[in-house]
Parts: C-alpha cells; sequence; structure tokens
C-alpha cells in the first residue's frame, strides 16, 4: 500500500477547501484513494483553515503520522494548528513567493512558486487554483483529471467560470517543470467508486432506512447533513423543518413519529444536552426517533469545529430515570450509511430512541470509498389486528403500535408512566411492568451479526477495542503487528447500548491484553465497558482536536510488557 500525506493551509476565503476537493475528485478520475480531512477555526469568517489529504492505492480512511509536503496559500492563523500538521524530516514546504513561511518552519526544504503572481495574469484569477494545478503536477496526476474536477465542481457557475478556472489550473501545472510524481507508478483502479463526504453519507443512510421526516437546528458539524436531506426527502415524500432550537427539532420528530412517519433529528453536544427531556419522553411513551449526533470538541461551546469521542457518556445516560435505549456507533468512514440506515431500522422495529455516535472527524471528512451497499432495511412497526392496549406486554417486549387515523385503538402517549392501555398511573405495579417491558425488548432482541465486528486473528495475543474514526488506525497497528509477529486483533463494538457483554468477553478470553482506543480525556469508554466486561482492560485515551495516529498507539504497545 503506497501513500502520500499532503496539507494545504491559508485562511478563510483563501480557497483552501475548494483545493483539496479539486485533488481529492482529480485523484479519483486518476484511479486512486483518497481520505480528506478539513480543518477550520472557529471564527465565522476570516479564521485559519487546512485540509489534509491522503492519497492512497488502496482504500484509506485515517491520518497518517506525517506529512510529506505542506502548501501555503498564506500563513495567517497557521500556527494556531500547526501540531495538526506534522511533517517528515524530509518534508516540503511550499509557498508563494511573496509569502514566506513562519519561523517554526524555516528547519524544513523550501520552495518558493509565483503563485499570486500567475493568478494575476488572469482576469479575477485565484492563487489556490493555481496551487491546485500546481500540486497536482508535482504529485503526477494527470492534468486532465483536474481539470474535469475543475468542470464537476464549478459548472453551475457557466462556462466562462469553467474554462477561467481550467486554464489557471493548466497554468499552475505548466509551473512544475520536474515533478517528483509520486503517484505515478502507483496500481491504479478500473472499477467505478464514490467521491463521497460523510455527513451526507449519513443522510444516505437515514433514507435508505425509512426515514421520511427530520427536524433540526442548524449547529456545527451537523449542518451539512441537514442541508444534503433538505432537497432530497421531498424526492422520497419525505420533509425537513428546520426548528427554532433544540427542544423544537426532538419534539417534532417525536409528534411525526407518533402519527406513523419513520423520524430523525441531528445535532451535536451542546444540542444533544438540551433535547435529553425529550429524548424521555419518546423513550417513556415507546415512540421512535432516530438521532445523530456528530460529536465535537466539548463541554459547553467547546471546539466546535474539532472533533473528538467525548460525547459519549451523554448519549448513553443523558435521559434521567431508568431510560433504557440504543446507541451505536459507526465503525469507520464507509460505515456512516449502514450504521444510520441499521439505526433507523432498530428505533420504529423496537419503538425507542437510538442514537448514533458519529464525530466530526468523520462527518466533515470526505473520501474515494467503493459504493456503499444498502443492507436492505428499513423502519417497520408492529401494526395492531384490531383493538388491543397500546403498551400491553409481551414477550418481545414490543406491543403493537396503532396509527391514530387510521387504526381502531386510539391512545395517549405522554410522559408520564402509565397502565398497559396507557392511563397514567403511579400504582408501583404498573412502573414495573413498564420498566421491564422498555427494557426486555432491547435485551431479548437479536441484533445479529452487525452488533460486533473483528478484523484479524481468531486468536491474537492483543486486541485493540475502538469505534468510529479510530476503528481505521486501530486495523492498521493490529496489521502491523501482526506481519511483526504479535497477533494482534480489533474488535468494534457497534452496538454500544446495549451492550452484548457476554459476546465481547468471549471474544477476547484468550487475550493477553486489551486495550480500548478513544478520543476523550476521561476515557468513557474504558470506564463504560470496565463496568460491563470481566475481561481486565488497558486505557488509550486522549482528548481532541489531535488524531490519535498509529505510531502513538504502537510506542504505547511496545512500552507495555
Amino acid at each position: 500500500m503506497n501513500t502520500y500525506a499532503l496539507a494545504i493551509t491559508g485562511s478563510g476565503g483563501a480557497g483552501v477547501v475548494t483545493a483539496g476537493t479539486l485533488l481529492l475528485n482529480a485523484a479519483a478520475r486518476a484511479g486512486y484513494y483518497g481520505w480528506m480531512l478539513k480543518s477550520f477555526g472557529p471564527q465565522i469568517r476570516g479564521g485559519e483553515s487546512s485540509v489534509m489529504l491522503y492519497l492512497s492505492d488502496a482504500p484509506i480512511e485515517r491520518v497518517l503520522d506525517r506529512f510529506d509536503l505542506l502548501l501555503g496559500l498564506d500563513w495567517k492563523g497557521f500556527e494556531r494548528f500547526a501540531d495538526e500538521v506534522p511533517l517528515h524530516d524530509n518534508a516540503v514546504v511550499w509557498h508563494d513567493s511573496h509569502a514566506h513561511p513562519p519561523e517554526l518552519l524555516q528547519r524544513c526544504s523550501l520552495r518558493a512558486l509565483p503563485l499570486n503572481d500567475t493568478a494575476r495574469t488572469f482576469d479575477k484569477g485565484r492563487i489556490n487554483m493555481v496551487a491546485t494545478g500546481a500540486l497536482a503536477a508535482e504529485l503526477g496526476l494527470p492534468l486532465d483529471a483536474v481539470q474535469d474536477a475543475v468542470h464537476k465542481l464549478l459548472s453551475r457557475k457557466g462556462d466562462a467560470v469553467v474554462e477561467a478556472g481550467q486554464q489557471q489550473v493548466a497554468a499552475g501545472h505548466a509551473l512544475i517543470e520536474t515533478p517528483s510524481a509520486p503517484l505515478r507508478n502507483w496500481h491504479r483502479q478500473t472499477t467505478p467508486r464514490w467521491v463521497a463526504a460523510g455527513n451526507p453519507l449519513t443522510g444516505l443512510g437515514l433514507l435508505r432506512g425509512g426515514v421520511r421526516f427530520v427536524s433540526a437546528y442548524p449547529i456545527t458539524p451537523a449542518t451539512d447533513l441537514l442541508e444534503w436531506l433538505a432537497p432530497r426527502l421531498p424526492t422520497q415524500s419525505g420533509v425537513l423543518i428546520q426548528a427554532e432550537d433544540e427542544l423544537a427539532a426532538i419534539n417534532m420528530a417525536i409528534g411525526a413519529s407518533f402519527t406513523g412517519t419513520p423520524a430523525a433529528t441531528a445535532t451535536s453536544g451542546p444540542g444533544l444536552a438540551l433535547m435529553t427531556e425529550g429524548i424521555g419522553l419518546a423513550i417513556a411513551s415507546e415512540t421512535p426517533v432516530t438521532l445523530i449526533n456528530v460529536n465535537r470538541g466539548g463541554p459547553s461551546t467547546g471546539i466546535p469545529t474539532k472533533s473528538e469521542q467525548s460525547d459519549l457518556e451523554t448519549l448513553l445516560f443523558a435521559p434521567h430515570g431508568d431510560s433504557p435505549h440504543i446507541v451505536v456507533a459507526p465503525l469507520g468512514f464507509s460505515d456512516l450509511a449502514p450504521t444510520a440506515q441499521w439505526a433507523a431500522y432498530l428505533a420504529d422495529r423496537l419503538q425507542t430512541v437510538a442514537m448514533v455516535a458519529s464525530e466530526q472527524a468523520l462527518a466533515q471528512a470526505s473520501a474515494i470509498v467503493e459504493p456503499v451497499p444498502d443492507l436492505g432495511l428499513q423502519a417497520e412497526r408492529l401494526r395492531p389486528a384490531g383493538k388491543a392496549c397500546r403498551y400491553a406486554p409481551t414477550e418481545s417486549g414490543v406491543s403493537p403500535m396503532p396509527l391514530p387515523a387510521l387504526d381502531d385503538a386510539r391512545y395517549v402517549a405522554d410522559g408520564l408512566e402509565h397502565t398497559e392501555c396507557g392511563v397514567p398511573s403511579s400504582f408501583a405495579t404498573d412502573h414495573r411492568a413498564q420498566l421491564e417491558k422498555r427494557q426486555r425488548k432491547l435485551e431479548t432482541f437479536d441484533y445479529g451479526a452487525r452488533a460486533l465486528a473483528w478484523e484479524g486473528p481468531e486468536d491474537p495475543d492483543t486486541v485493540l477495542i475502538a469505534i468510529g474514526s479510530l476503528w481505521p488506525t486501530a486495523v492498521a497497528v493490529a496489521d502491523e503487528r501482526t506481519t511483526a509477529g504479535h497477533p494482534t486483533a480489533v474488535l468494534g463494538p457497534r452496538l454500544l447500548m446495549p451492550l452484548p457483554a457476554e459476546q465481547i468477553d468471549a471474544r477476547l478470553a484468550q487475550a493477553r491484553q486489551v486495550w480500548v482506543l478513544e478520543n476523550n480525556h476521561s476515557a468513557q469508554l474504558y470506564h463504560y465497558l470496565r463496568g460491563h466486561l470481566n475481561t481486565p482492560l488497558h486505557s488509550f485515551a486522549q482528548p481532541g482536536p489531535l488524531p490519535i495516529q498509529a505510531g502513538e498507539v504502537l510506542a504505547a504497545l511496545e512500552e507495555t510488557p
């Protein structure tokens, strides 16, 4: 597997993300794979920004430990996230001839290019377009692949804009007379692949899962999920409503679901905190709702444009009282759509809240991936055959859920404890019966093979446990250790609540050591698993915004006897 890592930095509005997007699409057209992360400052306009682009001739969905090339369109605010762009000792730093890199980069190999001067030869020329062409030439990407990417990205702005962009890219391409062209000898793929972004993949999963109503309030980094769904839900006889706040959003979703429409909402940490009372209402009334939480750095406003895995305990325990519900986590970027689809299916099948633990590092990433398969699962509810009490105990714990306008079984669904027919009750017998019913339906359901994932040898010496963006990193660590003679496997608990503890313990029984990897400060996943498993665990926890790198995990494992 060949890899190459480059980063582009500049101030907001400089076109950093556009340059990265064009290169990613050009790499796809040329037959390669890629993974692109975006990093922004918290400012609304004018703050620092960067893209980290990882290219390969095999699927890649993780960060690499060091960068081979750094290009600065300008250097405003670069020091604020310089630690997010670690460079190889032999890395090259490109810069415009009139914008010299900061002191901290002077130790690197520097290369000045007339990027701005070249852009000024065009009417309204843009430095990022010239830089895109220069980077493509250096990488060994064909000019026609980049120009095709320009056409795709800018075609909605008209032929004149497309032609100008292509000319500027060509001018930048011509600046590099003797490129190193590391991609030129890589194996090229000819099979169909997708260039996708994380939040849209999550939205695709919701649509495939049958969700037809979404209510939400915009919040970074979940907003682009809503923007993607807004024009697409109507094509599926659905609707998206922008609510006035998160309290309204969760309650609108509950109301839509009560009428029989599979419903979802999306938010991030601060919005999740506001939704917790509504989540409790959905659990108590057994009204299905799918909730996508895109984790950002916290607490409070925190670091709104950076990633972390620090909302886990909130997802698990935020609703007050005994509130059994479902929490699932994707295992890497390509798993976003299947996990959202599975969550939508589980929410309606089990008549509860199903939460998806997404995160900024996945949701706002883009990648070249194999086509993501449809699981064939759609929201489905048990409907009554005639009159029946809405909350009547059943062997499975799932009771028929009538449609108020169609079925001859009207009922009241509110937050009060109730009898099996929905009449408010404070009797201990009713409370106990409904608590056991709500718990039983989750604990006795067969979640199938998706609940746990396993990658690596069946009898490993070491097992790594990881979810989300850390799954591909853990797999890379396991592969390297296994190749070096230390059999290592990775376990991914997609189903976090209810946790299949017995299955996990059985999987871990033969391992000499088990490590829990997570991107938060308080080792939330580690402590949660310790409370349910009999297997001894080690913790590797590191807060955001820096992603955990494979080299850091390898070093920690080597230090452990």
